[in-house]
Protein backbone atom coordinates (compact mmCIF):
# COMPACT_ATOMS: atom_id res chain seq x y z
CA UNK A 1 0.00 0.00 0.00
CA UNK A 2 0.42 3.37 -0.10
CA UNK A 3 1.43 4.76 3.55
CA UNK A 4 0.68 8.12 4.62
CA UNK A 5 1.95 9.27 8.18
CA UNK A 6 -0.31 12.46 10.11
CA UNK A 7 0.81 14.86 12.34
CA UNK A 8 -0.75 17.44 14.91
CA UNK A 9 -2.56 20.80 13.84
CA UNK A 10 -2.30 22.94 16.70
CA UNK A 11 -4.63 25.90 15.57
CA UNK A 12 -7.38 28.03 17.14
CA UNK A 13 -10.52 27.28 15.50
CA UNK A 14 -11.94 29.77 12.78
CA UNK A 15 -15.19 29.84 11.34
CA UNK A 16 -15.67 32.36 8.07
CA UNK A 17 -18.04 31.97 5.56
CA UNK A 18 -18.86 28.03 6.22
CA UNK A 19 -15.13 27.57 6.50
CA UNK A 20 -14.14 25.99 9.04
CA UNK A 21 -10.12 25.51 10.69
CA UNK A 22 -10.21 23.52 14.14
CA UNK A 23 -7.64 22.37 16.02
CA UNK A 24 -7.07 18.28 15.34
CA UNK A 25 -5.35 14.92 16.37
CA UNK A 26 -4.62 13.69 13.26
CA UNK A 27 -4.18 10.13 13.83
CA UNK A 28 -1.57 7.41 11.89
CA UNK A 29 -3.68 6.04 8.49
CA UNK A 30 -2.68 4.15 5.28
CA UNK A 31 -4.36 4.59 1.82
CA UNK A 32 -4.05 1.10 -0.25
CA UNK A 33 -3.97 0.89 -3.57
CA UNK A 34 -6.43 -1.92 -5.11
CA UNK A 35 -6.24 -2.91 -8.53
CA UNK A 36 -3.79 -3.60 -11.22
CA UNK A 37 -2.89 0.08 -12.51
CA UNK A 38 -1.21 -1.32 -15.42
CA UNK A 39 -5.11 -2.58 -16.30
CA UNK A 40 -7.11 0.56 -15.45
CA UNK A 41 -5.01 3.32 -17.23
CA UNK A 42 -3.27 2.98 -20.81
CA UNK A 43 -0.39 4.23 -22.95
CA UNK A 44 1.17 6.49 -20.13
CA UNK A 45 3.14 9.83 -20.79
CA UNK A 46 4.45 12.83 -19.14
CA UNK A 47 5.87 16.40 -19.44
CA UNK A 48 7.67 18.67 -16.74
CA UNK A 49 5.12 20.72 -14.41
CA UNK A 50 4.48 24.48 -15.30
CA UNK A 51 6.80 26.97 -13.27
CA UNK A 52 5.09 28.98 -10.37
CA UNK A 53 4.25 32.17 -10.39
CA UNK A 54 6.78 35.10 -8.72
CA UNK A 55 5.76 37.09 -5.50
CA UNK A 56 5.32 40.66 -5.87
CA UNK A 57 6.79 43.66 -3.78
CA UNK A 58 3.48 44.83 -1.92
CA UNK A 59 3.74 43.96 1.55
CA UNK A 60 0.74 41.56 2.36
CA UNK A 61 0.18 39.09 5.58
CA UNK A 62 2.20 36.15 6.05
CA UNK A 63 -0.08 33.12 6.27
CA UNK A 64 1.32 31.93 9.84
CA UNK A 65 -0.03 35.14 11.07
CA UNK A 66 -3.89 34.01 10.15
CA UNK A 67 -6.25 31.47 11.42
CA UNK A 68 -7.80 30.12 7.84
CA UNK A 69 -5.66 28.68 5.90
CA UNK A 70 -18.62 11.95 -17.66
CA UNK A 71 -19.54 9.68 -18.65
CA UNK A 72 -18.22 6.01 -18.55
CA UNK A 73 -17.09 4.19 -21.53
CA UNK A 74 -19.31 1.66 -22.23
CA UNK A 75 -22.02 0.65 -19.09
CA UNK A 76 -25.44 -1.71 -19.84
CA UNK A 77 -28.67 -0.86 -18.26
CA UNK A 78 -27.29 -3.07 -15.33
CA UNK A 79 -24.55 -1.29 -14.79
CA UNK A 80 -22.41 -4.34 -14.94
CA UNK A 81 -20.07 -4.00 -18.02
CA UNK A 82 -17.61 -2.02 -17.85
CA UNK A 83 -14.81 -0.62 -20.71
CA UNK A 84 -11.52 -2.45 -20.85
CA UNK A 85 -9.54 0.12 -19.54
CA UNK A 86 -10.91 -0.16 -15.85
CA UNK A 87 -9.83 -2.57 -13.94
CA UNK A 88 -12.60 -5.10 -12.43
CA UNK A 89 -11.29 -6.02 -9.36
CA UNK A 90 -11.12 -2.35 -8.59
CA UNK A 91 -14.22 -1.22 -9.72
CA UNK A 92 -15.78 -4.20 -7.06
CA UNK A 93 -13.78 -3.48 -4.37
CA UNK A 94 -15.04 0.26 -4.46
CA UNK A 95 -18.72 1.08 -3.57
CA UNK A 96 -19.13 3.98 -6.12
CA UNK A 97 -21.86 6.44 -6.63
CA UNK A 98 -24.98 4.23 -8.67
CA UNK A 99 -24.61 7.68 -11.38
CA UNK A 100 -20.90 7.73 -11.28
CA UNK A 101 -20.86 6.30 -14.73
CA UNK A 102 -23.05 8.55 -16.56
CA UNK A 103 -20.85 11.72 -15.58
CA UNK A 104 -19.61 13.63 -18.41
CA UNK A 105 -16.42 15.19 -16.93
CA UNK A 106 -14.72 14.27 -13.32
CA UNK A 107 -12.41 16.89 -10.89
CA UNK A 108 -10.20 15.32 -8.56
CA UNK A 109 -8.11 16.90 -5.77
CA UNK A 110 -5.17 14.71 -3.56
CA UNK A 111 -2.50 15.44 -1.57
CA UNK A 112 0.86 13.97 -3.04
CA UNK A 113 0.39 11.15 -0.36
CA UNK A 114 -2.63 10.47 -1.88
CA UNK A 115 -5.36 11.63 1.14
CA UNK A 116 -8.64 12.76 -1.15
CA UNK A 117 -9.40 16.21 -0.34
CA UNK A 118 -12.06 17.17 -3.22
CA UNK A 119 -13.97 15.14 -5.99
CA UNK A 120 -16.80 17.07 -7.86
CA UNK A 121 -19.37 13.74 -8.77
CA UNK A 122 -17.55 11.39 -5.77
CA UNK A 123 -17.58 10.93 -1.68
CA UNK A 124 -15.58 8.77 0.16
CA UNK A 125 -16.95 5.80 -1.14
CA UNK A 126 -13.86 6.72 -3.73
CA UNK A 127 -10.97 6.62 -1.84
CA UNK A 128 -8.79 3.47 -3.24
CA UNK A 129 -9.41 5.78 -6.77
CA UNK A 130 -7.10 8.29 -5.29
CA UNK A 131 -4.66 5.91 -3.85
CA UNK A 132 -4.46 4.29 -7.94
CA UNK A 133 -4.24 8.32 -9.22
CA UNK A 134 -1.41 9.27 -6.41
CA UNK A 135 0.36 5.72 -7.00
CA UNK A 136 0.63 6.21 -11.43
CA UNK A 137 2.27 10.29 -10.40
CA UNK A 138 4.48 8.65 -8.22
CA UNK A 139 5.59 5.60 -10.17
CA UNK A 140 6.29 8.15 -13.45
CA UNK A 141 8.08 10.64 -10.87
CA UNK A 142 9.99 7.49 -9.66
CA UNK A 143 11.55 5.67 -12.48
CA UNK A 144 11.34 8.62 -15.04
CA UNK A 145 11.93 11.69 -13.37
CA UNK A 146 9.26 13.45 -14.94
CA UNK A 147 6.06 14.87 -14.16
CA UNK A 148 2.94 12.77 -15.54
CA UNK A 149 1.05 14.99 -17.70
CA UNK A 150 -1.79 12.69 -19.23
CA UNK A 151 -3.00 9.26 -20.38
CA UNK A 152 -5.25 9.15 -23.30
CA UNK A 153 -7.13 6.30 -24.08
CA UNK A 154 -9.41 5.46 -27.18
CA UNK A 155 -12.46 7.30 -26.05
CA UNK A 156 -10.64 8.94 -22.20
CA UNK A 157 -8.25 11.83 -21.59
CA UNK A 158 -7.12 11.75 -18.21
CA UNK A 159 -5.19 15.12 -17.41
CA UNK A 160 -2.82 15.56 -14.49
CA UNK A 161 -1.33 18.51 -13.17
CA UNK A 162 1.11 18.47 -9.55
CA UNK A 163 1.10 21.46 -8.02
CA UNK A 164 2.77 20.54 -4.50
CA UNK A 165 1.73 19.72 -2.11
CA UNK A 166 -1.52 18.66 -3.93
CA UNK A 167 -2.24 16.96 -7.15
CA UNK A 168 -5.26 18.07 -9.91
CA UNK A 169 -6.67 15.21 -12.19
CA UNK A 170 -9.22 15.20 -14.79
CA UNK A 171 -11.29 12.61 -16.71
CA UNK A 172 -13.32 13.60 -19.92
CA UNK A 173 -14.13 12.92 -23.28
CA UNK A 174 -11.49 12.24 -25.12
CA UNK A 175 -12.76 13.62 -28.56
CA UNK A 176 -14.45 16.70 -27.36
CA UNK A 177 -11.91 17.99 -24.75
CA UNK A 178 -8.84 19.70 -25.53
CA UNK A 179 -5.85 18.72 -23.11
CA UNK A 180 -4.33 21.88 -22.73
CA UNK A 181 -7.64 23.75 -22.07
CA UNK A 182 -8.14 21.14 -19.25
CA UNK A 183 -4.80 21.65 -17.83
CA UNK A 184 -5.87 25.25 -17.71
CA UNK A 185 -8.92 24.17 -15.82
CA UNK A 186 -7.01 22.42 -13.25
CA UNK A 187 -5.03 25.15 -13.16
CA UNK A 188 -7.69 27.40 -12.12
CA UNK A 189 -8.87 24.71 -9.37
CA UNK A 190 -5.71 24.53 -7.88
CA UNK A 191 -5.88 28.59 -7.14
CA UNK A 192 -9.49 28.04 -5.60
CA UNK A 193 -7.16 26.24 -2.61
CA UNK A 194 -4.51 28.99 -2.53
CA UNK A 195 -7.06 31.93 -2.35
CA UNK A 196 -7.69 30.39 0.41
CA UNK A 197 -4.62 29.13 2.30
CA UNK A 198 -1.68 30.66 0.25
CA UNK A 199 0.60 28.70 -1.78
CA UNK A 200 3.82 28.66 1.39
CA UNK A 201 1.19 28.07 3.90
CA UNK A 202 0.13 25.15 2.01
CA UNK A 203 3.73 24.00 1.65
CA UNK A 204 4.52 24.77 4.75
CA UNK A 205 1.80 22.31 6.34
CA UNK A 206 2.75 19.03 4.51
CA UNK A 207 6.24 19.73 4.61
CA UNK A 208 6.28 18.15 7.76
CA UNK A 209 3.52 15.98 7.82
CA UNK A 210 3.28 14.35 4.20
CA UNK A 211 0.34 12.27 5.09
CA UNK A 212 -1.69 16.01 5.95
CA UNK A 213 -5.29 15.48 5.90
CA UNK A 214 -6.42 19.15 3.90
CA UNK A 215 -10.14 17.67 3.80
CA UNK A 216 -10.46 17.50 7.45
CA UNK A 217 -8.77 20.69 8.32
CA UNK A 218 -11.41 23.00 5.97
CA UNK A 219 -14.86 22.27 5.38
CA UNK A 220 -17.01 24.35 3.13
CA UNK A 221 -14.91 24.13 0.24
CA UNK A 222 -16.15 22.16 -2.40
CA UNK A 223 -18.83 24.69 -3.25
CA UNK A 224 -16.22 26.74 -4.34
CA UNK A 225 -14.47 24.35 -6.18
CA UNK A 226 -17.45 23.20 -7.74
CA UNK A 227 -18.35 26.71 -9.00
CA UNK A 228 -15.05 27.81 -10.23
CA UNK A 229 -15.25 24.33 -12.44
CA UNK A 230 -18.91 25.42 -13.76
CA UNK A 231 -17.04 29.28 -14.67
CA UNK A 232 -14.17 27.51 -16.31
CA UNK A 233 -16.62 24.98 -18.25
CA UNK A 234 -19.00 27.32 -19.27
CA UNK A 235 -17.89 31.32 -19.58
CA UNK A 236 -15.70 32.79 -22.42
CA UNK A 237 -13.73 35.08 -20.33
CA UNK A 238 -11.71 31.78 -18.96
CA UNK A 239 -11.72 30.60 -22.09
CA UNK A 240 -9.92 33.86 -23.76
CA UNK A 241 -8.11 34.39 -20.30
CA UNK A 242 -9.70 37.70 -20.23
CA UNK A 243 -12.44 40.19 -18.19
CA UNK A 244 -15.89 41.06 -19.03
CA UNK A 245 -17.04 44.49 -18.59
CA UNK A 246 -20.86 45.73 -17.63
CA UNK A 247 -21.73 47.52 -21.51
CA UNK A 248 -22.45 51.13 -20.12
CA UNK A 249 -22.07 54.69 -21.37
CA UNK A 250 -18.61 56.11 -20.77
CA UNK A 251 -19.64 58.73 -19.37
CA UNK A 252 -21.39 56.60 -16.48
CA UNK A 253 -18.12 54.66 -16.08
CA UNK A 254 -15.95 57.80 -15.32
CA UNK A 255 -18.49 58.82 -12.70
CA UNK A 256 -18.36 56.28 -11.08
CA UNK A 257 -14.25 55.68 -11.16
CA UNK A 258 -14.13 59.07 -10.05
CA UNK A 259 -16.72 58.47 -6.66
CA UNK A 260 -13.60 55.49 -6.17
CA UNK A 261 -11.18 57.39 -6.34
CA UNK A 262 -11.90 60.70 -4.28
CA UNK A 263 -12.91 58.24 -1.87
CA UNK A 264 -9.90 55.97 -1.33
CA UNK A 265 -8.07 55.48 1.82
CA UNK A 266 -4.61 55.21 2.30
CA UNK A 267 -4.82 51.44 3.12
CA UNK A 268 -6.73 50.55 0.27
CA UNK A 269 -4.74 48.73 -2.55
CA UNK A 270 -7.66 47.92 -5.13
CA UNK A 271 -11.43 49.00 -5.10
CA UNK A 272 -13.46 47.10 -7.56
CA UNK A 273 -17.48 47.18 -8.60
CA UNK A 274 -18.75 44.15 -9.82
CA UNK A 275 -22.69 43.70 -11.67
CA UNK A 276 -22.65 39.85 -10.88
CA UNK A 277 -19.37 38.94 -12.36
CA UNK A 278 -18.59 41.49 -14.72
CA UNK A 279 -16.89 44.47 -14.09
CA UNK A 280 -18.01 48.24 -14.05
CA UNK A 281 -14.87 50.04 -12.32
CA UNK A 282 -11.21 49.28 -11.41
CA UNK A 283 -9.16 51.07 -9.29
CA UNK A 284 -5.13 50.65 -8.55
CA UNK A 285 -1.95 51.63 -7.48
CA UNK A 286 -0.10 52.46 -11.32
CA UNK A 287 2.70 50.27 -9.93
CA UNK A 288 0.32 47.20 -9.24
CA UNK A 289 -2.19 45.45 -11.60
CA UNK A 290 -4.56 42.85 -11.06
CA UNK A 291 -5.38 40.07 -13.51
CA UNK A 292 -8.34 38.41 -15.24
CA UNK A 293 -7.72 35.13 -12.84
CA UNK A 294 -7.50 37.03 -9.55
CA UNK A 295 -10.66 38.44 -10.99
CA UNK A 296 -12.61 36.09 -11.78
CA UNK A 297 -11.15 34.55 -7.99
CA UNK A 298 -12.95 37.06 -6.41
CA UNK A 299 -16.05 37.11 -8.56
CA UNK A 300 -16.11 33.38 -7.48
CA UNK A 301 -15.84 34.43 -4.26
CA UNK A 302 -18.83 36.56 -4.20
CA UNK A 303 -20.99 34.74 -5.89
CA UNK A 304 -20.70 31.43 -4.21
CA UNK A 305 -20.07 32.71 -0.50
CA UNK A 306 -22.98 32.65 1.96
CA UNK A 307 -23.80 36.03 2.10
CA UNK A 308 -24.63 36.81 -1.59
CA UNK A 309 -26.96 39.83 -2.57
CA UNK A 310 -27.01 40.29 1.06
CA UNK A 311 -24.85 41.27 3.74
CA UNK A 312 -20.81 42.28 4.23
CA UNK A 313 -17.66 40.30 4.51
CA UNK A 314 -14.31 41.09 6.12
CA UNK A 315 -11.79 37.90 4.95
CA UNK A 316 -8.34 37.08 3.93
CA UNK A 317 -7.95 36.70 0.74
CA UNK A 318 -4.33 35.13 -1.72
CA UNK A 319 -4.91 36.28 -5.00
CA UNK A 320 -1.97 33.54 -6.87
CA UNK A 321 -0.95 35.86 -9.61
CA UNK A 322 -0.66 39.26 -7.40
CA UNK A 323 1.33 37.52 -4.97
CA UNK A 324 0.59 33.23 -3.65
CA UNK A 325 2.50 33.70 0.18
CA UNK A 326 0.49 35.80 1.51
CA UNK A 327 -2.77 37.19 2.51
CA UNK A 328 -4.99 40.44 1.72
CA UNK A 329 -7.92 41.45 2.59
CA UNK A 330 -11.18 42.00 1.08
CA UNK A 331 -14.45 43.94 2.25
CA UNK A 332 -17.02 42.38 0.36
CA UNK A 333 -20.41 44.36 0.46
CA UNK A 334 -23.69 44.34 -1.71
CA UNK A 335 -24.69 47.78 -1.95
CA UNK A 336 -27.95 47.83 -3.80
CA UNK A 337 -31.26 46.13 -2.96
CA UNK A 338 -32.47 46.00 -6.08
CA UNK A 339 -29.30 44.82 -8.26
CA UNK A 340 -26.51 42.16 -7.46
CA UNK A 341 -24.04 44.68 -7.06
CA UNK A 342 -21.14 44.17 -5.19
CA UNK A 343 -18.23 46.78 -4.41
CA UNK A 344 -14.54 45.10 -2.79
CA UNK A 345 -12.18 47.08 -0.90
CA UNK A 346 -8.75 45.39 -0.64
CA UNK A 347 -6.08 46.18 1.77
CA UNK A 348 -3.07 44.77 2.79
CA UNK A 349 -3.47 46.14 6.41
CA UNK A 350 -5.29 43.42 8.43
CA UNK A 351 -5.92 45.92 11.64
CA UNK A 352 -7.99 48.27 9.17
CA UNK A 353 -11.76 46.94 8.85
CA UNK A 354 -13.07 50.33 10.62
CA UNK A 355 -11.37 52.22 7.89
CA UNK A 356 -12.20 50.02 4.88
CA UNK A 357 -16.14 50.46 6.67
CA UNK A 358 -15.64 54.00 6.22
CA UNK A 359 -14.37 54.04 2.69
CA UNK A 360 -17.19 51.95 1.53
CA UNK A 361 -19.75 54.54 3.06
CA UNK A 362 -18.51 57.10 1.64
CA UNK A 363 -18.64 55.33 -1.65
CA UNK A 364 -21.94 54.33 -1.42
CA UNK A 365 -23.59 57.44 -0.15
CA UNK A 366 -22.10 59.70 -3.00
CA UNK A 367 -23.28 57.12 -5.91
CA UNK A 368 -26.58 57.55 -4.00
CA UNK A 369 -26.45 61.13 -4.07
CA UNK A 370 -25.36 60.96 -7.60
CA UNK A 371 -28.66 58.50 -8.61
CA UNK A 372 -25.54 56.00 -9.94
CA UNK A 373 -27.30 53.28 -9.01
CA UNK A 374 -30.52 54.71 -11.24
CA UNK A 375 -28.55 54.98 -13.65
CA UNK A 376 -26.94 51.45 -13.83
CA UNK A 377 -30.34 49.81 -13.37
CA UNK A 378 -31.61 51.72 -16.84
CA UNK A 379 -29.09 50.42 -18.66
CA UNK A 380 -30.32 48.06 -21.02
CA UNK A 381 -28.93 44.66 -21.89
CA UNK A 382 -26.46 44.56 -24.77
CA UNK A 383 -28.13 42.02 -27.52
CA UNK A 384 -26.55 40.97 -30.19
CA UNK A 385 -29.51 42.67 -32.88
CA UNK A 386 -27.98 46.15 -32.32
CA UNK A 387 -25.18 45.24 -34.19
CA UNK A 388 -27.55 45.17 -37.41
CA UNK A 389 -25.41 42.54 -39.35
CA UNK A 390 -27.95 39.75 -41.31
CA UNK A 391 -27.41 36.42 -40.04
CA UNK A 392 -25.18 36.99 -37.12
CA UNK A 393 -26.03 35.16 -34.31
CA UNK A 394 -23.72 35.47 -31.35
CA UNK A 395 -19.95 36.37 -31.07
CA UNK A 396 -17.17 37.23 -28.08
CA UNK A 397 -14.42 39.84 -29.42
CA UNK A 398 -11.41 40.13 -26.99
CA UNK A 399 -8.76 43.27 -26.68
CA UNK A 400 -5.31 41.39 -26.16
CA UNK A 401 -3.88 45.08 -24.95
CA UNK A 402 -6.66 45.19 -22.29
CA UNK A 403 -6.87 41.96 -22.07
CA UNK A 404 -11.12 42.44 -21.68
CA UNK A 405 -13.31 41.29 -23.97
CA UNK A 406 -17.49 41.39 -24.80
CA UNK A 407 -19.99 39.34 -26.06
CA UNK A 408 -23.88 39.71 -26.35
CA UNK A 409 -26.27 37.80 -23.83
CA UNK A 410 -27.29 34.75 -25.19
CA UNK A 411 -30.91 34.42 -27.19
CA UNK A 412 -32.25 32.19 -29.68
CA UNK A 413 -30.91 29.62 -31.41
CA UNK A 414 -29.09 29.45 -27.72
CA UNK A 415 -31.96 29.10 -25.25
CA UNK A 416 -31.98 25.68 -23.70
CA UNK A 417 -28.40 24.79 -21.61
CA UNK A 418 -27.94 22.30 -23.87
CA UNK A 419 -27.37 24.44 -26.44
CA UNK A 420 -25.51 26.86 -25.05
CA UNK A 421 -23.21 24.39 -24.00
CA UNK A 422 -22.83 23.29 -27.46
CA UNK A 423 -21.96 26.75 -28.70
CA UNK A 424 -19.46 27.11 -25.68
CA UNK A 425 -18.11 24.06 -27.00
CA UNK A 426 -18.34 24.97 -30.67
CA UNK A 427 -15.93 28.30 -29.48
CA UNK A 428 -13.52 26.13 -27.15
CA UNK A 429 -12.61 24.03 -30.40
CA UNK A 430 -12.27 26.77 -33.08
CA UNK A 431 -10.08 28.50 -29.94
CA UNK A 432 -7.84 25.45 -29.90
CA UNK A 433 -7.08 25.00 -33.46
CA UNK A 434 -6.38 29.01 -33.62
CA UNK A 435 -3.68 28.37 -30.34
CA UNK A 436 -2.76 24.96 -30.43
CA UNK A 437 1.14 24.66 -29.73
CA UNK A 438 1.48 22.13 -32.81
CA UNK A 439 -1.05 23.87 -35.35
CA UNK A 440 -1.66 27.65 -34.77
CA UNK A 441 -3.89 29.15 -37.28
CA UNK A 442 -4.58 33.16 -38.34
CA UNK A 443 -8.25 32.01 -38.80
CA UNK A 444 -10.40 28.95 -38.65
CA UNK A 445 -13.93 28.43 -40.33
CA UNK A 446 -16.29 25.43 -40.43
CA UNK A 447 -19.55 24.76 -40.51
CA UNK A 448 -20.74 22.82 -37.61
CA UNK A 449 -24.34 21.69 -37.12
CA UNK A 450 -26.63 24.65 -37.47
CA UNK A 451 -23.98 26.82 -37.34
CA UNK A 452 -21.21 28.58 -39.54
CA UNK A 453 -18.32 28.95 -36.61
CA UNK A 454 -15.16 31.38 -37.42
CA UNK A 455 -12.45 32.05 -35.78
CA UNK A 456 -9.95 35.23 -36.50
CA UNK A 457 -6.35 35.89 -34.25
CA UNK A 458 -5.17 39.40 -35.21
CA UNK A 459 -2.52 41.50 -33.90
CA UNK A 460 -4.23 43.67 -31.12
CA UNK A 461 -7.60 41.77 -30.63
CA UNK A 462 -9.12 38.01 -31.75
CA UNK A 463 -12.95 37.41 -32.05
CA UNK A 464 -15.12 34.08 -32.73
CA UNK A 465 -18.56 34.50 -34.26
CA UNK A 466 -21.29 31.75 -35.30
CA UNK A 467 -23.28 32.78 -38.33
CA UNK A 468 -26.17 31.27 -40.17
CA UNK A 469 -24.66 28.09 -42.14
CA UNK A 470 -26.64 29.35 -45.26
CA UNK A 471 -24.19 32.52 -45.76
CA UNK A 472 -21.64 32.12 -47.70
CA UNK A 473 -17.88 32.20 -46.72
CA UNK A 474 -16.63 35.32 -48.41
CA UNK A 475 -20.31 37.06 -47.09
CA UNK A 476 -19.21 35.96 -43.39
CA UNK A 477 -15.70 37.43 -43.54
CA UNK A 478 -16.85 40.88 -45.30
CA UNK A 479 -19.75 40.76 -41.99
CA UNK A 480 -16.72 40.45 -39.73
CA UNK A 481 -14.93 42.97 -40.41
CA UNK A 482 -18.09 45.75 -40.66
CA UNK A 483 -18.57 43.80 -36.91
CA UNK A 484 -15.28 45.01 -35.86
CA UNK A 485 -14.91 48.01 -37.07
CA UNK A 486 -18.38 48.49 -35.61
CA UNK A 487 -17.03 47.31 -31.95
CA UNK A 488 -14.08 49.66 -32.32
CA UNK A 489 -16.27 52.50 -32.85
CA UNK A 490 -18.23 51.12 -29.38
CA UNK A 491 -14.79 50.62 -27.08
CA UNK A 492 -15.30 53.17 -24.84
CA UNK A 493 -18.87 51.33 -24.25
CA UNK A 494 -17.80 48.10 -23.93
CA UNK A 495 -14.20 48.25 -21.95
CA UNK A 496 -12.18 49.76 -19.47
CA UNK A 497 -10.21 52.30 -21.44
CA UNK A 498 -9.56 55.23 -18.76
CA UNK A 499 -7.38 55.47 -15.80
CA UNK A 500 -8.84 54.23 -12.80
CA UNK A 501 -4.90 54.46 -11.14
CA UNK A 502 -3.70 56.20 -8.40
Amino acid sequence: GINAEYGLLLQEPVTLDGLTLTERDLVGGSVTEKGSMEDFFQEPGGVRDQPRNNSRDLPVVAPEDEGLGGEEDEVDGAGEEVADDVDKELVADEDYPEDWYTRRKHFFVLSEAGKPVYSRHGDDNIVGLFGVMQALVSCVLDMEGDQLNSIRTKDRLFVFRSYPPLIFVAVCDSEVEQEELVARQLKYVSNVAVFFFTQSHMERLFRNRHGFDLKRLLTGLPKFFNSIIRFVEEEPAFLLSSTQCLPMPSSLRSEITTILLSNRCPELVFAILLYRDKIISVVRPKQYSISPGDIHLLANYVQTGSSRGHGEKWAPCCLPDFNDTGFLYVHDSYISETMDLSLLLITNEREEHTTIIGCKERIVSQMKDQGVFDKIEAIPEFLVEEVKIPHLRHFIYKSSSSQQMVAPALRAPYLSDEDRKGLYAKYCHAYDKLHHSAHKLSHYYEIDGGDSVVGWVMGNAEIYCTFSPLVSRPVVFNNIDKLIKWIRKEESRFFILGTGQY
